[in-house]
């Protein structure tokens, strides 16, 4: 398997999992990516026949185009561009304005500058530098990246449609779909990606898988909303822990539910993957997701009657106590 840098990093990024992710997906030799993000399960797997990258972030998009189609042009900005926060500052404005007057090679620099300037990708967080890097370096480093990247992407098919749009366009007999939509939680948790879903939008999601008749791989965060969404079909739990900080003195365990419409083989674990666990989700587990929905579900609605209830409510007049006319006889 001949895994490439990623490009940008990404919220709810595959890295750490994208060698396990590949090892349960099924023979194929048509590969659409619905969500792409920072594409880190096509980096990391073996290149087929025919590849499809899609995103609904224009930008993104762009930026995966101009590597492909335009890397020395790109390469030449991205070494004379400074890392500093005095770029990061103007770039950031630009982005605001949606880029408007820039053209699709230096917009891509400018985009890829921002997200690899913030933590995971989230612009807007302020720039972001360390005093252990080598900024001189940082460019060079990053075009050997993208000259990779270059070669992984040629030929490859870069969309840029919603989930709606491209689930039927390539839902074909020879096609398999992997998709890493927009993590549940973050309908509540504001600021993670530039395109969320909403619930409605998840609901959507799953409507099209369930009659999606090519294989598809779905990966999500693990909340019991997808468990229950997703209770007919085969679903495997992989759990990895890792250390952060400065010192990694820090352990962070993370669960990812992998959804499917075939039957999953036992992801592919060795004596590299210590901090990596794996489960088949249980019935049991399933009814109780289900029970917890219905529960919430029943709170919410008596949440709601309470509030029309207290809202249809008569509201009490307090009237003033008559004032004396002071310019009576």
């Amino acid at each position: 398997m001949s895994v490439i840098p990623n490009i940008v990093n990404w919220y709810g990024g595959k890295v750490k999992l994208a060698r396990q992710i590949i090892s349960v997906m099924p023979e194929h030799d048509h590969y659409v990516e619905v969500f792409m993000g920072g594409a880190a399960v096509f980096f990391a797997k073996p290149k087929v026949a025919r590849n499809v990258l899609n995103d609904l972030n224009g930008n993104l998009v762009n930026l995966y185009a101009q590597v492909r189609d335009n890397f020395e042009a790109l390469a030449e900005k991205i070494y004379w561009t400074l890392y500093s926060r005095t770029e990061y500052r103007k770039f950031y404005k630009l982005h605001q304005r949606d880029y408007e007057g820039i053209d699709d090679i230096t917009r891509a620099m400018m985009y890829l500058f921002l997200v690899r300037a913030n933590f995971n990708s989230r612009i807007g967080l302020g720039f972001s530098a360390s005093i252990e890097s080598n900024s001189a370096n940082f460019n060079i480093a990053l075009i050997e990246r993208l000259k990779l990247a270059k070669e992984k992407l040629e030929s490859v098919v870069i969309e840029n449609r919603t989930f709606a749009e491209i689930i039927p366009k390539y839902d074909v007999d020879d096609a398999f779909l992997y998709l890493d939509p927009p993590y549940w939680v973050t309908m509540s948790e504001k600021g993670y990606y530039e395109k969320v879903m909403s619930e409605l939008q998840h609901l959507d999601l799953h409507y099209r898988l369930k009659n999606c008749k090519a294989p598809w791989l779905l990966s999500y965060d693990d909340v019991p909303e997808v468990v229950d969404l997703y209770k007919d079909f085969n679903i495997q739990r992989l759990s990895v822990s890792y250390s952060y900080g400065s010192k990694k003195s820090k352990t962070k365990k993370c669960d990812e539910l992998l959804v499917a419409n075939f039957k999953m083989k036992k992801p592919q674990l060795d004596i590299f993957d210590e901090n990596v666990r794996f489960e088949e989700v249980p019935d049991e587990e399933r009814d109780a997701a289900e029970i917890h929905i219905k529960l919430k579900h029943e709170q919410e609605y008596e949440d709601q009657l309470a509030k029309e209830k207290e809202n249809a409510r008569p509201k009490r007049v307090i009237a003033e106590p008559d004032q004396p006319d002071l310019f009576a006889d």
